[in-house]
């Protein structure tokens, strides 16, 4: 989408009074910021782009790229992005992408190194919530508990057990919605 386009559309995220149109994209779910200039926007519909972020500070001219399980050769796994994360260290956008109307879509993890160019995936069929990161470190908060990885999604660990370093009280959950590196 570019400033100069003509774009004929409703702007709304449920069918009804307005329109008969369903616009997933309207759909916030998740945003991140890779710096002043570059943001994330994470929707039912795909991932939304823009590198204008600084520009839009004193004008009306965002252009917008649109990532979704359709319209790449390497897409995200599903177009209902819940939660998304930056990992500075090594430049990789990691995504929570689940399954939105899609026949071939799946949940699992999208995660890209190149921008959003193209998008690797795992953790298939795993609804994760959430993300954190530590040094070279990547934990998905899941259904079925954080799965971590040290190879950039190429592989995933559970911990067998998660126990209270002072009260040796064990952690009993194994669905996780948050988390942060102290």
């Amino acid at each position: 989408i570019h400033p100069d386009s003509s774009l004929n559309f409703c702007v709304t995220p449920v069918a009804g009074k307005f329109c008969s149109d369903n616009n997933l994209n309207y759909r916030v779910f998740s945003v991140v910021a890779l710096n002043d200039s570059t943001v994330l926007v994470g929707t039912a519909g795909g991932i939304n782009k823009t590198t204008d972020a600084k520009l839009a500070a004193t004008t009306n001219n965002m252009r917008w790229t649109k990532f979704s399980h359709t319209n790449q050769n390497n897409p995200i796994s599903g177009n209902f992005i819940v939660a998304m994360h930056y990992a500075a260290s090594s430049g990789t956008i990691w995504a929570a992408t689940w399954k939105a109307e899609g026949l071939t879509e799946f949940y699992g993890v999208s995660s890209s190194t190149d921008g959003g160019a193209s998008w690797a995936t795992s953790l298939r069929d795993e609804r994760v919530h959430n993300f954190t990161s530590f040094s070279n470190r990547i934990v998905a908060l899941a259904d079925n508990g954080p799965f971590r990885s040290v190879n950039g999604g190429a592989t995933w660990t559970l911990p067998l057990v998660i126990k209270d370093s002072e009260t040796h009280i064990v952690l009993q959950t194994r669905a996780f919605y948050s988390g942060a590196y102290n």
